[in-house]
């Protein structure tokens, strides 16, 4: 994985980073990545069954009109978006894992946000804005999977309470013999179109957000990071 412009993690980009390789590719490298990173396996195979009981597809609403652009040449200020998936992702975090989740970082949920806006389905340029959302893909570790399942599914992850919020759609992943990759494209669709853009704050970002030395997963770059985690 060669990605130019790194963010802190030294692994992962965010904001308008360019990725020096094919988008798509990439992101499905970046969760089969943590899948065998979990299993401390770096040979095992793509696997339907772990991928339904562990990935979830979140989409986050906005209040109509809030985030709307001027213009469509105006820059805009996606930030708020991603700090009110933030605060969701981290209320999720202390319901199921409690005050001391910090205290075990390796096994909070690893997540990829992305923004897209109202059109991008059918290939439309998005000017107006205003409709904008956050798709992310978000994988928990095996060891709390049924906590996490159990409150995912749950209305209380869809009740979340923020300003910005408008409604929270939460599914779990379901394999229809394509893989995860459709779903990975589907959630990045506007940040793949738009990584060379300068015209958005911030297009995608990885959680948790920190320092690779916090989270294991970002010092993985291969083979011989598994037998130190």
């Amino acid at each position: 994985m060669n990605i130019l412009n790194p963010s802190i993690h030294g692994y992962l980009p965010t904001g308008r980073s360019i990725i020096n390789s094919s988008h798509d590719q990439w992101l499905h490298d970046l969760f089969m990545d943590k899948f065998r990173f979990d299993h401390n396996d770096l040979n095992l195979k793509y696997s339907p069954s772990h991928f339904e009981k562990n990935l979830y597809f979140v989409t986050i609403h906005f209040k109509t009109g809030l985030f709307a652009a001027k213009n469509s040449y105006s820059l805009y200020n996606s930030r708020p978006m991603f700090e009110s998936f933030k605060f969701w992702y981290l209320d999720t975090i202390k319901t199921v894992m409690g005050p001391k989740a910090n205290k075990q970082i390796k096994y909070q949920p690893f997540a990829v946000a992305s923004l897209d806006v109202e059109g991008t389905a059918h290939g439309v340029p998005a000017s107006v804005f205003q409709t904008p959302h956050i798709h992310a893909c978000l994988l928990v570790h095996p060891k709390n999977q049924d906590s996490f399942e159990a409150h995912l599914l749950s209305p209380k992850a869809q009740q979340f309470r923020d300003k910005n919020i408008s409604k929270i759609d939460i599914k779990q992943f379901q394999d229809d013999s394509r893989g995860i990759e459709p779903m990975l494209t589907y959630a990045s669709k506007y940040a793949r179109e738009q990584q060379s853009s300068p015209r958005h704050t911030t297009l995608l970002e990885a959680y948790p957000n920190m320092d690779a030395k916090n989270y294991p997963f970002y010092r993985f770059k291969g083979r011989n990071s598994l037998q130190n985690t």
